[in-house]
């Protein structure tokens, strides 16, 4: 997240529609772009693009320790 705090997709995913419950959703994934929810660490405001969640940066080094 931009508040250097992190989460995994679907945890992002979750909080999103959480915050977001009139969004339209298929297969329990949100379908709607952009859009914004609060960091559950920080409550930092997450401000999302027209990509979603599939837009924030990845943690390539958090990614490396997972598959180690």
């Amino acid at each position: 997240l931009p508040c250097q705090h992190n989460l995994c997709r679907k945890c992002a995913s979750d909080i999103f529609q959480a915050s977001n419950p009139y969004l339209p959703t298929r297969g329990g994934t949100t379908v709607a772009s952009g859009g914004r929810f609060r960091c559950p660490s920080c409550r930092h405001e997450v401000v999302l693009d027209r990509h979603g969640v599939y837009g924030l940066q990845r943690n390539l080094l958090v990614e490396n320790i997972i598959d180690i």
